[in-house]
């Protein structure tokens, strides 16, 4: 099947999913969209993963959180969110989607999990951007 609209998800829409989702888009050229499970409307991306995202030519300033819909997940080809967990919820809140969703560290190791580095160590941030930037480029190859 040939992918040409991606959601991808987190928690709050903060930090994973608009870095993976600007990241599959550079990448790609695709269509890409990010949400998150229990986010608010409206809320700026978090200031560390900003930043990094500037160092590798990606500008995060305009992202704006929102909240998964129904109608966000039947307009995407394929919905990659960040751990199993997400998986579940997701899965048990629209389970006509549930063919669609699948791991963004799904190429890793087997399939990892991303944790969610929001409010913790530099080093934790730093790490789960490298998983990010690793797990994009490996979804690039296969779509």
């Amino acid at each position: 099947m040939k992918f040409s609209k991606l959601l991808v998800l987190c928690e709050a829409n903060i930090c994973r999913s608009p870095l993976a989702e600007h990241l599959i888009r550079s990448l790609t050229n695709l269509t890409v969209d990010s949400a998150g499970l229990t986010a608010r409307t409206g809320d700026p991306p978090d200031m560390v993963y900003l930043d990094m995202a500037q160092t590798i030519g990606l500008n995060l300033g305009s992202h704006r959180s929102k909240p998964v819909t129904r109608e966000l997940l039947n307009s995407a080809d394929l919905a990659l969110v960040m751990t199993g967990g997400h998986k579940r919820r997701l899965t048990e809140r629209y389970p006509e989607f549930s063919g669609k969703v699948m791991l963004l560290g799904h190429w890793i190791d087997g399939g990892i999990s991303i944790s969610d580095p929001h409010r913790k160590s530099v080093d934790a941030y730093q790490q789960i951007f490298a998983q990010i930037r690793d797990a994009c480029g490996r979804w690039a190859d296969k779509l």
